[in-house]
């Protein structure tokens, strides 16, 4: 017998994850919120306790010809029940009354037996759909331009990776905004809000998917239905959407290197660096602004934090286009956002403060494309 998947959906309140969950193959709800009272589906009673949850698996398990899938929603209201019962079978008035982080231990394990049942049904050919809510929690790396906000799985920090392992597809749901850029004031404004499901990781959110589907696709069941069990004659995934962002303006081309040989340089040693990117400055091999005038130009208006950075890209010789292309691939804004559109606390607090991973960034790339 074929097994069924094990998908997480999870994204901000209302967006329309427990829908996109009633339109798996033959569903029958857990609604440990009662959040589907308005969806035409099948549910068992709302469980009370873990107790009642799990007999609720357990019945699907006995009995898997019934459905063909089974959706849990909420997995972080699950994890509640889970807690109380805990705290209560040990007498105690919260995980943080066990103390040393042991609460949080017993709540993995139970947790996990819940996981392990699900798989249990799912190896008899039932589709497990798990939905969840999302939470944003400031992440900072070393290797990254600074600190920056993240969606997460709103489970507890243990549970949280084991479930993200325990499934086949974690599926993110959220409003893509896009850029249009203003005809009168050349600006670019956010608009729009198109309801996405991004099916890959993300510096900014957690998704992953062990079959064939784009980054990110409409937030309809027929983007998915291709890759889930039971589904019959389904539609293929629809092409990922295209954001109506204006193309950015091309970096210039680097002058061709002087016939004569420069005056030698001291060596530039940044800390932690790469030794060939240390190699590379210490030759002074930079590029020159193709235009003096831009040199001089900061732009009209620029706030203390822009003119700081305008500073370090002419102090650096950098241009402006090369600084919106690692914002761009470092996950932080959208391709094709120009300096002006950033928020003023991201070009201080993270392009001028961690100048020198930007450069670093910037100057490897260099190093790659010479």
């Amino acid at each position: 017998m074929p097994s069924g998947v094990k998908c997480v959906i999870y994204g901000p309140e209302g967006i329309g994850k427990s829908t996109l969950a009633s339109q798996f193959p033959a569903p029958i709800f857990i609604d440990t919120e009662g959040s589907t009272r308005y969806l035409d589906v099948d549910r068992f009673d709302r469980p009370t306790s873990w107790e009642m949850l799990m007999g609720q698996v357990r019945y699907i398990k006995d009995n898997p010809g019934i459905y063909k899938t089974l959706v849990i929603d909420t997995g972080d209201w699950a994890e509640k029940l889970c807690i109380d019962h805990i705290c209560a079978k040990h007498n105690v008035d919260g995980l943080e009354g066990f103390g040393y982080g042991k609460g949080y231990v017993y709540l993995k394990e139970e947790f996990g037996r819940l996981l392990n049942l699900l798989t249990e049904i799912c190896d008899l050919g039932v589709n497990i759909v798990l939905v969840c809510h999302a939470q944003m929690r400031k992440f900072e790396r070393p290797d990254e331009l600074g600190s920056y906000d993240r969606w997460e799985l709103k489970l507890s920090k243990n549970v949280a990776p084991m479930t993200k392992e325990w499934a086949d597809m974690v599926f993110f749901c959220n409003y893509k905004t896009v850029l249009v850029q203003d005809p009168k004031t050349k600006t670019m404004k956010p608009q729009g809000g198109e309801r996405v499901l991004y099916t890959s990781h993300h510096n900014c959110w957690d998704a992953k998917t062990r079959a064939p589907l784009p980054d990110m696709v409409l937030l309809e069941y027929a983007s998915i239905a291709g890759v889930i069990p039971g589904s019959g004659a389904v539609a293929q995934p629809r092409p990922q959407p295209q954001t109506p962002i204006a193309a950015p303006a091309s970096p210039p081309t680097p002058p061709a290197a002087p016939a004569s040989t420069p005056a030698p340089q001291a060596p530039v040693t940044q800390p932690n660096a790469d030794a060939e990117l240390n190699e590379f400055l210490a030759q002074g091999a930079t590029i020159e602004p193709e235009d003096p005038a831009w040199s001089l130009q900061t732009p009209a208006g620029a706030s203390a934090n822009m003119q700081a950075l305008y500073d370090l890209m002419r102090a650096d010789s950098i241009y402006p286009a090369e600084v919106e292309g690692a914002v761009y691939e470092a996950g932080f804004y959208p391709e094709g956002s120009s300096l002006d559109i950033m928020a003023d606390d991201f070009i201080g607090g993270c392009l001028v403060a961690g100048w020198q991973n930007v450069k670093k960034m910037i100057l490897s790339k260099r190093i790659a494309t010479n």
